[in-house]
């Protein structure tokens, strides 16, 4: 929330909240495979890496491309994979924050409004984009792959993305309330 962040045990039992000065204008908070929190910042439009504690600043970089504030945050092999709503993009980091290249700018792969993301069990990226109402999927390198549609109905929203241990994908549709999930 606006003080911070809230932590909370899984059974909802209040343990900390961490506050610090780089924690303003959070917009997501993610967590990388070690423990670090991801957070996009609204108002410096920077991507933070914090300690697993939430205590210390141990990296600050952003889009020097791009006028947009980040909106989703995921560390996978030594790359940052930052979505930007408004820039219609995926911008890919290096591990020390500097920019490597893009996803989603053109051709079949052209993302809207690219939201969460996500690595499935082969490696490959899934965006959400919600304008689209599709998840797209990518290789690690910005190939597009292919599109993931709800198979019943069409997706209406698609806001989320997960993948469990066993690689089941998790989409969270906001437009019809409902989790779907693919094996």
């Amino acid at each position: 929330d606006s003080s911070g962040i809230l932590c909370f045990t899984e059974s909802g039992q209040f343990i900390k909240n961490i506050s610090n000065k780089h924690l303003n204008q959070l917009v997501n908070l993610a967590f990388a495979c070690d423990g670090r929190m991801l957070v996009c910042n609204r108002d410096d439009k920077t991507v933070k890496v914090l300690s697993p504690d939430g205590t210390e600043l141990l990296q600050c970089f952003r889009a020097l491309d791009c006028d947009e504030h980040p909106c989703s945050a995921l560390s996978h092999r030594d790359r940052f994979y930052i979505s930007y709503v408004f820039a219609e993009c995926v911008k890919v980091f290096s591990n020390e924050g500097q920019f490597l290249y893009d996803i989603g700018t053109g051709g079949p792969g052209k993302l809207h409004r690219p939201g969460e993301l996500a690595v499935d069990k082969f490696n490959n990226l899934l965006v959400c984009d919600s304008k689209g109402g599709i998840v797209k999927v990518f290789t690690l390198e910005g190939k597009f792959i292919n599109s993931i549609k709800g198979q019943a109905t069409e997706f209406k929203k698609p806001s989320a993305v997960a993948v469990s241990n066993v690689g089941q994908v998790f989409i969270t549709d906001f437009g019809k309330h409902c989790v779907h999930v693919f094996e």
